[in-house]
């Protein structure tokens, strides 16, 4: 499985063909977390910025 990892999160990377992009999630945390974009330097700026906005990256006491 490919993944992203930026300051100790890890994202999944999957692809929809149907709609001809990419898409993830963060995994390990307790909140549902999604991202997408069409490039991969795209999805990777949407992981990146979905961790400053989830309360799981505010606190770490919170991960699993």
């Amino acid at each position: 499985m490919n993944v992203l990892d930026y300051k100790g999160y890890i994202g999944s990377i999957e692809t929809c063909l149907h709609k001809k992009n990419l898409y993830g999630k963060i995994l390990y945390i307790n909140d549902l977390v999604t991202f997408s974009g069409d490039t991969v330097l795209e999805l990777e700026a949407e992981f990146k910025s979905c961790l400053l906005y989830t309360s799981d990256a505010a606190d770490d006491s919170l991960r699993v």
